[in-house]
């Protein structure tokens, strides 16, 4: 859903937040103040959290929930904090037990919206699930301290996400039903035939790519009609697999790791067999972010712009997209989820993050 970096392990992103924020995480005094403002269409008036360290959000129909902690705290964030799109009340629905937490990685599907728990360099971590419904909170997944793991992604009761094990050195695709609770190992690779946390899920069906006999090979499981299909690509470093439809993929291949600027944005149609490249007359361009839109769409911020692509007659072809507001790319985050558009703006050295939830942009 949000802007992405293009190495998304857990320990790795925490690491990274880690280096930006530690510094005032530790001198409680530089950070005792800061707020998040959250403005939603839905709500008649603007609702100011008293807390800072906006991770990560997401919203349904008559919640948004945030990653956050108070001010002062040396966490990077430690809870969950669940807030009325009517009424704009708000409460925590979790607080981390960690002396320097990470909470963080919100998605939701249907009366389900899950996170992750953490300390600041990617140990301890938990994964959580909250029900709507029932307001029940359960926890599952590893909590192996020789164990890394990616984000985990979610659709309908199951939730999908990658292990990585120190000692065996190998890599497992797990999946866990929030209603049976029930944990399955979907595939276990060895390390270096894994291209990490470039997989995804769509109504069951999930997509990965391990490397197989020195190609890149893209999986495709559906859980439930027990199918497993395998197509080679190409791609050097695939990563941010997103589908289009049931029938199309996109992903991002990072042509050198590290350099945002040199990447391709790459497209799968399972029912030709096809690979092919967007903006195919330029030789590298710069992703910086992808996620689903509306209806068998995508949106992405290639070299500084947002554009949208949707399957016509099996070809994947750029649609008309038009902004009501001038957003500033190079300093907002904008991403597209659940039929609305989120806005991030946040300014670290006030601590003061800035939350906009439209149906427009």
């Amino acid at each position: 859903m949000r802007k992405k970096g293009l190495v998304v392990c857990i320990i790795a992103v925490v690491i990274g937040m880690a280096i930006f924020l530690t510094v005032g995480a530790n001198k409680k005094s530089e950070r005792s103040t800061g707020y998040t403002m959250i403005k939603d269409e839905k709500l008649k008036d603007d609702v100011k959290l008293p807390y800072t360290n906006l991770t990560s959000y997401i919203a349904t129909n008559d919640f948004i929930y945030v990653a956050v902690c108070e001010p002062g705290s040396a966490s990077i964030a430690n809870q969950i904090v669940k807030i009325d799109r009517t009424s704009g009340a708000y409460k925590s629905i979790f607080h981390s037990n960690l002396d320097k937490a990470a909470t963080q990685g919100l998605k939701n599907s249907g009366d389900w919206i899950i996170w992750v728990d953490g300390d600041d360099l990617g140990g301890s971590t938990k994964f959580y699930a909250f029900n709507e419904k029932t307001n029940k909170t359960l926890s599952f997944g590893t909590t192996s301290d020789t164990v890394y793991t990616d984000f985990p992604e979610i659709s309908g009761d199951l939730v999908v996400w990658a292990e990585h094990e120190q000692v065996t050195k190998q890599t497992k695709l797990m999946t866990y039903d929030l209603t049976t609770q029930k944990r399955k190992t979907i595939r276990t690779v060895s390390k270096d035939k894994w291209k990490v946390s470039d997989y995804t899920i769509r109504d069951g069906v999930i997509a990965y790519i391990d490397k197989s006999s020195e190609k890149m090979m893209l999986h495709v499981q559906d859980t439930k009609k027990k199918t497993n299909k395998k197509y080679p690509i190409t791609a050097k470093n695939p990563d941010w697999l997103t589908f289009i439809d049931e029938h199309t993929i996109v992903y991002v291949d990072n042509l050198k790791q590290g350099q945002f600027d040199k990447n391709k944005l790459m497209t799968y149609s399972m029912k030709d067999k096809k690979e092919s490249a967007l903006f195919a007359d330029q030789k590298t361009v710069e992703v910086d972010s992808l996620s689903g839109f509306k209806n068998d769409a995508i949106l992405t911020e290639v070299n500084n712009a947002l554009h949208v692509f949707a399957v016509e007659n099996g070809v994947v072809t750029e649609q008309p997209f038009t902004q009501k507001n001038n957003w500033p790319l190079d300093s907002v985050d904008i991403s597209y989820w659940n039929h609305e558009f989120y806005i991030f703006e946040n300014d670290v050295d006030a601590h003061i993050y800035n939350l906009t939830i439209d149906k427009e942009l």
